[in-house]
């Protein structure tokens, strides 16, 4: 063998240890991360979501199974059992994760395993380029998520919060507002009675003006903005539909499920409210990020 062929056959066999090493890294970034887990911190681009809102928020409530290179989850949609297959890369740093949609990437991003606890961060590929720290700060188009096991590889507990949590600057928000007292003529009825004043177009002002959702005796809904626009003769209301979708009370809770809208972001998800009152002319409520409002019925 000349010094040629004896640094090919050195160079074949450099790589070919290589190839194995890495092939064994990822075989067990999958084996880690196999096994049931729920989503228990949500941040999204910069938006804090309450652990008690996270399950209207995620598919199936933020319950997911990892098996092998698939993420499996039932859907609210339908109640059935859907998987999405993700690839990772355990060899760099911070270690990449890509979900994966009909062969295409749908999220890319990068993981961690902290105390027993899974951390992601991820961003749509289109949006922006994968993270490389584990924030979602405002304007990131980011999504962190904490998840715990929920199976019987359960590492030993923590009392301590995740820290890349931490580094969102915009976690320290204030509490939600108490619930005020019920408006007189306004009081706390069972699921029967809400469901006899529920159906309606209802107006709730928020930040950005009027918003309006209608619920129909039908079990559909749609929600619209108002917009106003003035001529030098007269003001011209129009509609400017935002969402539609099913809903459903439960326990005193009204879900809505979006199946259509203007930001994509939203179909397929969960929207819940709390209604701590309703007459005949209002309606307070708490929505899924707790905080407190009150709507007017213009439609009967």
């Amino acid at each position: 063998m000349n010094l040629h062929q004896s640094r090919l056959s050195l160079w074949l066999i450099g790589i070919t240890i290589f190839a194995n090493s890495v092939a064994r890294g990822q075989d067990a970034g999958y084996a880690e991360l196999k096994g049931s887990w729920q989503a228990v911190e949500l941040v999204d681009n910069g938006r804090v979501i309450p652990a008690d809102a996270i399950p209207g928020w995620l598919p199936s409530g933020g319950r997911i199974e990892i098996v092998d290179n698939s993420i499996v989850f039932t859907s609210p949609k339908d109640g059935q059992r859907h998987a999405r297959v993700f690839s990772l890369d355990a060899t760099t740093y911070p270690r990449q994760l890509n979900v994966i949609d009909g062969g295409k990437i749908t999220g890319q991003g990068i993981y961690r395993i902290d105390g027993g606890r899974l951390v992601i961060c991820l961003t749509p590929p289109a949006a922006t380029s994968r993270p490389t720290e584990f924030t979602a700060r405002d304007g990131s188009q980011c999504v962190l998520l904490v998840f715990t096991r929920t199976d019987s590889k359960t590492s030993t507990p923590t009392t301590t919060s995740a820290q890349p949590v931490s580094a969102t600057t915009v976690l320290n928000l204030p509490a939600p507002p108490a619930i005020p007292a019920l408006q007189p003529g306004a009081q706390p009825l069972t699921d029967v009675e809400i469901g006899k004043w529920l159906p309606g177009t209802w107006k709730y002002n928020d930040s950005y003006g009027g918003f309006f959702l209608s619920l129909n005796k039908n079990g559909t809904y749609s929600t619209y903005r108002e917009s106003v626009e003035t001529s030098a003769y007269q003001k011209i209301f129009r509609k400017l539909p935002l969402s539609s979708g099913t809903w459903k009370l439960k326990n005193g809770q009204v879900i809505l499920q979006c199946t259509s809208a203007v930001y994509a972001d939203r179909i397929y998800k969960s929207f819940p409210f709390t209604i701590r009152s309703v007459s005949p002319t209002q309606m307070q409520f708490v929505d899924y990020a707790g905080n407190v409002g009150k709507a007017v019925r213009t439609q009967p």
